[in-house]
């Protein structure tokens, strides 16, 4: 099942065993960016997520990270 949140700072995207496409760029929302998973967003704030961990799971994923307009995050994890 896919989703996303935000909890102390840990933007965590989960992904489905199928072949997902999971984006993360920016929001023309001022102070938030777009998490993307096969179509469906999610508006995050920038201040809530220092953190990244991305679960892709199974299938022939894609992930992007472009676009953040320099946000940059203390760790990524993409798995």
């Amino acid at each position: 099942m896919l989703s996303v949140s935000v909890a102390d700072g840990l933007l965590t995207v989960e992904g489905t065993d199928a072949a997902d496409k999971i984006v993360l760029k920016n929001s023309a929302q001022k102070g938030h960016f777009r998490v993307v998973v096969n179509g469906e967003a999610t508006l995050v704030a920038r201040k809530d997520a220092q953190r990244v961990e991305i679960n892709a799971n199974g299938g022939n994923d894609r992930v992007s990270l472009d676009g953040l307009g320099g946000k940059t995050f203390a760790s990524t994890i993409i798995r």
